[in-house]
């Protein structure tokens, strides 16, 4: 058998250590650039509807959330536009105030919720059939809400 040398062993454990310092400072540093700033936005995409009542009420909940620390919009497509609609029944699950409850809040707190045209005009409606305070999406609606990152949660 062969004797290793302790020096051998001291200098491949120095090498180690130099090998693995950088990525550990890289680790222990990129914890905060992931923080939340109160200036980013928080950009809400819903495209669950009645079908998936539970999603749709944490995307409302996740928005009225942040409403009081940060810039947020609700982005509505797909199957989503039938919640925001005068005539739609409220959404509810337990541990949750119904859709229409969250709907309302998050207008009073001047969230902005926006429906897509294209969702809106394939569900046969136009803007007068969804609940008073409800805009339609615009490209410069959807980016100008914030000048820092956007910080996107889809449901």
């Amino acid at each position: 058998m062969k004797k290793h040398c302790p020096q051998t062993a001291s200098l491949l454990l120095l090498i180690i250590t130099a090998l693995l310092l950088p990525a550990c400072v890289a680790t222990s540093n990129s914890s905060s650039v992931s923080k939340t700033s109160n200036t980013d936005g928080i950009f809400i995409h819903l495209s669950s509807g009645k079908s998936n009542p539970h999603a749709v009420l944490m995307a409302l909940k996740m928005a009225d959330n942040f409403a009081s620390t940060n810039p947020v919009i609700v982005y509505c497509d797909v199957q989503s536009i039938d919640i925001l609609l005068k005539d739609a029944p409220p959404l509810s699950t337990s541990n949750f105030l119904n859709s229409q409850e969250l709907i309302e809040k998050l207008l009073s707190q001047n969230v902005p919720i926006y429906a897509c045209p294209s969702c809106l005009k394939s569900h046969k409606k136009i803007p007068s059939d969804l609940i008073p305070g409800i805009q339609i999406a615009s490209k410069s609606s959807l980016t100008a809400f914030t000048t820092n990152r956007i910080l996107s949660f889809s449901y």
